[in-house]
C-alpha cells in the first residue's frame, strides 16, 4: 500500500507549462492548482502551502507542514499558528534582498529626481526642450513646463544627504551597502 502523495497547494498562478513541469519532475507530490472559492478547502488538505502568505490559509491549512512565502517576508500570516502546527516558513528574502535594495534605490531617485513629473511631460508632448522628429522637425519650448514646475518642489541632489533606515533586516542591509 501506497502512502498519499504529500500536497503542494499553489496559491498564486503559476502558468501552466510551469506546472505540468513541475508535476513530471517531482511526481512524489500532488501539484494542487488553488481555486479561488475552493482555496480554503483545498487549504485544509495541504501540507505545503505555496505563493502569497495569507493569514487565512495558514489558518485552514490543518496539516500544514511547510509554507514557502513567495515574497520577501511573511508579515501577513499568523507565524506564530504556523509555528505551533510545527510548520516551517521559508521566503525568498535570501534570494530578493538585494534587487528590492536596488528598486528602493530606483525609487528614491525616481522620487528626488521627479521622473514621474518629466516623463508624464514628454508624454504629452509639453517637454521643456527640442526634439527632432521623422519628419516632423523640432518641437519648440514649452513655456506651461515652467508654469507647472511652480507647483512642484525642486528636483533635489542625493549627494551629500543622509539616508534614515528603518529596519535593518536582509533588505534594510543591502540598501546600506549599496
Amino acid at each position: 500500500m501506497h502512502a498519499p502523495k504529500p500536497n503542494i497547494l499553489l496559491t498564486l498562478a503559476v502558468p501552466a507549462d510551469l506546472v505540468a513541469r513541475a508535476r513530471a519532475d517531482f511526481p512524489q507530490f500532488a501539484w494542487i492548482e488553488a481555486q479561488k472559492e475552493r482555496v480554503l478547502e483545498q487549504a485544509a488538505e495541504a501540507e505545503i502551502l505555496f505563493g502569497p502568505a495569507r493569514v487565512e490559509h495558514a489558518a485552514a491549512a490543518k496539516k500544514l507542514q511547510w509554507l514557502q512565502s513567495s515574497s520577501a517576508g511573511a508579515e501577513k500570516v499568523a507565524l506564530s499558528e504556523v509555528y505551533q502546527k510545527g510548520a516551517f516558513v521559508l521566503t525568498t528574502a535570501a534570494g530578493m534582498h538585494d534587487s528590492c535594495a536596488e528598486h528602493t534605490l530606483a525609487l528614491l531617485l525616481a522620487l528626488t529626481r521627479q521622473v514621474g513629473l518629466y516623463a508624464r511631460t514628454e508624454a504629452a508632448g509639453t517637454g521643456t526642450g527640442t526634439r527632432t522628429g521623422t519628419g516632423t522637425g523640432t518641437r519648440p519650448y514649452a513655456p506651461e513646463i515652467w508654469e507647472r514646475r511652480k507647483s512642484h518642489p525642486p528636483a533635489r541632489v542625493l549627494h551629500g544627504q543622509t539616508l534614515g533606515l528603518l529596519g535593518l533586516g536582509a533588505i534594510g542591509r543591502a540598501v546600506a551597502r549599496i
